[in-house]
This record gives C-alpha cells, structure tokens and sequence, in this order.
C-alpha cells in the first residue's frame, strides 16, 4: 500500500510542479519576452556563442526568471510536506500495541 501510494504521489507531483515551474517562469519572463522577441524577428541567431552585447540583459534575466520558478517549486513541496504530515498526524488514530518485543 505504501509503494502505491508513493508511485501515485510520484506520477501526480511530476506534472503538478511542471505546470506551476512553467506558470511562474512565464509571469516572470513577461517584459523580459520583448527582447527575444526583436532577435527573432531581426534574425539573430542565439546561442553561446553568437550572442549580441545587447542581449545579455535579457539572458540574465532569462536565468533569474528560472532560477525564481524553482524556488516557487521549492516552497510548494515544502508546503505540500508539512501539510501532508499534519494531515498524517491528525487522521492515524492507531495506538501502538500493548506489550514489548517478545510478549504474548
């Protein structure tokens, strides 16, 4: 039952954390987008190197942006952690057994 629920909670969070990394990405990359948008319509091939002075504002911002939507990812889990060990704690209404090691 634990490895159940652990490859479900695997396949389910994969796709969750991907659409949350590409949503907060996107909202930060939203004025960076303009100057990929002139290389691309200029023509301008970009890649390490070939790339123009006049970009390497928008590919540090580009890597901010990144960088920013992993630690939106981070809080997430951290958040989805505790949550999950709080409901943990308040629904596992077991008691340990009576007795020790060895007893009958």
């Amino acid at each position: 039952m634990v490895n159940a629920a652990q490859r479900s909670g695997g396949w389910a969070a994969s796709p969750l954390f991907g659409g949350i990394l590409a949503s907060a990405v996107s909202a930060r990359l939203d004025h960076t987008s303009e100057g990929l948008t002139k290389a691309a319509e200029q023509g301008i091939r970009l890649s390490r190197q070939n790339l123009p002075v006049t970009m390497s504002g928008v590919v540090r911002e580009t890597d901010r942006a990144v960088l920013g939507g992993y630690s939106v990812i981070l809080w997430w889990a951290v958040g989805l952690t505790l949550l999950a060990g709080l409901l943990a704690g308040l629904l596992v209404t077991a008691k340990a057994p009576r007795g020790g090691p060895g007893s009958r």
